[in-house]
């Protein structure tokens, strides 16, 4: 798998860039804008704007997802945050059931997220965003508990937005493909390619590097990478959203 460098390119490269990588996917990012602006607007949260921190290409590409993956009946998301994108998912994905776990209150590790975004605040608007569909399913499961897990379902689409350094990620992601059923999406934010000086539950190369592991193991199709988002005030360093399908069938046969 080629390394995805840091360049520095002018915003209408970034845009032609990002329309070609939805293009190789056999999707439409003017498409996806469209759905994830109806979606917000249905969902009462507003208009898209990468300014938000928890709004950024992600979201299109989830859209554009909805107008051309088929109709996936289940869908996980691994770190529910503030709810919206469970929310989110809930009206790009009409006919599907969504499940988002995230940690319990009495995790070891829930203190120390987030940060101050443990407030009692945080949580009651949380789960005031979930309580809006009833095909939210919220499960306060540490993510390294899906390890044991034994499904009955498989899932169609999988988005990982958890811890993103290892073993955290390299788990969340083994597991999603075990959860996945064969041609499902697995989806995962914050991507770093280059190693940082420091690693940091919000910046390091554990995804991609899990991700080309996966994928040289014949697991997964090779990742496509697009940007996470596209202003110039979030280049450094360079974020991406990886998206691959668990494989049919090995290439040795």
């Amino acid at each position: 798998m080629c390394e995805v460098k840091e360049r520095r390119l002018s915003l209408h490269d970034r845009q032609h860039e990002q329309s070609a990588h939805y293009s190789r996917l056999g999707l439409n990012r003017g498409v996806g804008m469209e759905a994830i602006s109806n979606a917000l607007y249905a969902a009462g949260l507003g208009t898209f704007s990468e300014d938000d921190d928890m709004f950024s290409e992600h979201l299109v590409l989830l859209g554009a997802l909805s107008r051309g993956a088929g109709e996936p009946k289940e869908i996980l998301e691994v770190g529910t945050y503030d709810g919206r994108t469970a929310l989110i998912l809930s009206h790009l994905f009409p006919s599907a059931t969504i499940t988002t776990i995230d940690l319990p209150p009495n995790d070891p590790v829930y203190g120390a997220s987030y940060e101050v975004a443990r407030s009692k605040e945080f949580v009651t608007r949380r789960n005031e965003y979930l309580g809006r569909n009833q095909r939210v399913k919220f499960v306060e499961i540490n993510s390294l508990g899906l390890t044991r897990k034994q499904e009955t379902r498989a899932y169609d689409l999988i988005w990982v937005d958890g811890d993103h350094d290892f073993p955290t990620v390299g788990i969340d992601l083994a597991n999603a493909v075990r959860l996945l059923r064969p041609g499902g999406y697995l989806l995962c934010d914050d991507v770093v390619t280059a190693k940082p000086s420091r690693s940091t539950t919000y910046l390091s190369d554990a995804a991609h590097r899990t991700l080309t592991a996966l994928w040289r193991a014949d697991l997964i199709e090779q990742p496509t990478y697009i940007y996470k988002r596209l202003g110039k005030r979030h280049q450094h360093p360079r974020k991406f959203v990886a998206i691959t399908t668990t494989r049919v069938a090995s290439r040795a046969t």
